[in-house]
């Protein structure tokens, strides 16, 4: 009984805060969250990136498109492909076929997964997405910034990724449980890439 009880209060325990306003969100004069300001810098004066992260779904009509009339048949509570980013189901969807950057041997592949619609992906066997489609899928995630790793908390499947910014190498022998781990290396400053990004997309 009291570990039952015990169990319902942790899950009890984990609301979501929100209506809590995030310290420090750059705003504009009504309030609200300005979405066009420069990414807010960290001691060091590199972007960064901690905070709530959600992609924003394509707009109906697109969606329409690209999928189909019926994207709406493929609807589940809980999972609406209507609020999905068109990059779940193509991530090359604003490229032309002749124009896809994929390499030779990695387009065989693509092709036959765009054949079964996404069948064998590792989510239809109730198994963690993987990057980038996780982050295509419009639940929120949460990044935490320190000066040498950025942790990615996905609230989709309770998934996190680990991208350390601290030099080490990649592991020589991975593990596949290591699949949410990276380490970036790079002449190019991580923060400062995703930063640029970001600002590209306004």
């Amino acid at each position: 009984m009291f570990a039952s009880a015990c169990l319902c209060a942790t899950y009890s325990a984990t609301g979501q805060w929100v209506n809590h306003p995030t310290p420090g969100a750059p705003r504009t004069k009504d309030g609200k969250v300005n979405l066009s300001a420069p990414a807010p810098r960290a001691a060091n004066g590199k972007p960064d990136l901690s905070g709530l992260w959600q992609v924003d779904p394509t707009p109906l009509e697109e969606m329409t498109r690209l999928v189909g009339d019926d994207i709406g048949a493929l609807a589940v509570p809980g999972d609406d492909p209507r609020q999905f980013s068109k990059y779940v189901f193509n991530i090359l969807a604003d490229f032309k076929p002749e124009e896809s950057p994929l390499r030779p041997e990695f387009r065989e592949f693509v092709g036959k997964r765009a054949q079964t619609a996404g069948a064998d992906i590792p989510t239809t066997r109730c198994l963690p997405g993987g990057i980038p489609f996780t982050s295509f899928l419009p639940f929120p995630a949460k990044f935490i910034q320190t000066p040498g790793l950025l942790v990615m908390l996905f609230e989709i499947d309770n998934t996190l990724r680990q991208v350390y910014t601290d030099g080490r190498k990649h592991p020589e022998d991975p593990q596949a449980t290591q699949f949410m781990l990276a380490a970036f290396q790079s002449k190019i400053d991580l923060m400062t890439q995703i930063a640029n990004a970001r600002d590209l997309e306004k």
